[in-house]
């Protein structure tokens, strides 16, 4: 990604930048036990309908989340919020949190980022999109486990992760499908649409994952 801030940007080095901008990040970051971490995620599984063991809250919704009063105070702009109990090794922590630092990285730094193009592929039907910082940050997230000798495990921990998904979601009552699948702006009742999203999500790992292994093994 090009790293350089448009003309009237002050001209600070971008590593400056960019020690910041994930300063900023950390400071932001929480990480949670399960049964707090849930009640946190509570609107976007109501919407969604699908997990994550990690997600970005606005600040914007803090007022009116309905257990706000587990954000916490001290927070700036936004909450980033693991759930610790989701993984089964200390240091896929790590690894999540990687991926949503520079998500939001290339999302809204300055100069050239993402934003148009997630703006414009959200636009696109659910099952086409390709959600570009997200894969950008999944190569980084990725690149982190790799370092540490953990990949293998850590794609496999993601595989079950969104096969739990599927099967959640192969066995909820009908009218749950018709709310959450009318949230994806299309076929509204459509429970396999939903599990082709989670196996595309889940396929946007797996590219990336083969390409890291590959590399390894040259």
């Amino acid at each position: 990604m090009k790293e350089q801030f448009p003309p009237e940007q002050p001209q600070i080095s971008m590593e400056e930048y960019r020690r910041d901008f994930f300063e900023k990040e950390r400071r932001c970051t929480r990480i949670f036990p399960d049964d707090e971490y849930q009640k946190l995620f509570v609107p976007a599984k109501l919407h969604w309908g699908i997990s994550s063991p990690a997600f970005i809250l606005s600040k914007s919704y803090f007022d009116k989340h309905p257990h706000r009063e587990i954000i916490p105070k001290d927070v700036e702009e936004k909450l980033i919020a693991i759930n610790r109990d989701s993984v089964p090794d200390p240091d896929f922590i790590t690894y999540l949190i990687e991926h949503e630092h520079w998500e939001d990285y290339v999302t809204d730094k300055k100069g050239f980022n993402l934003g148009k193009y997630d703006r414009a592929d959200f636009r696109l039907p659910i099952l086409e999109r390709n959600r570009p910082s997200h894969r950008y940050a999944t190569v980084k997230e990725f690149q982190a486990a790799e370092k540490d000798g953990k990949l293998n495990q850590y794609m496999q921990w993601w595989r079950e992760f969104y096969q739990t998904d599927i099967e959640q979601i192969q066995t909820m009552p009908e009218e749950e499908i018709k709310r959450i699948s009318k949230n994806y702006g299309e076929n509204v009742g459509d429970r396999n649409m939903i599990v082709q999203f989670i196996q595309k999500n889940l396929k946007i790992k797996e590219d990336i994952y083969i390409k890291l292994v590959a590399r390894r093994e040259k």
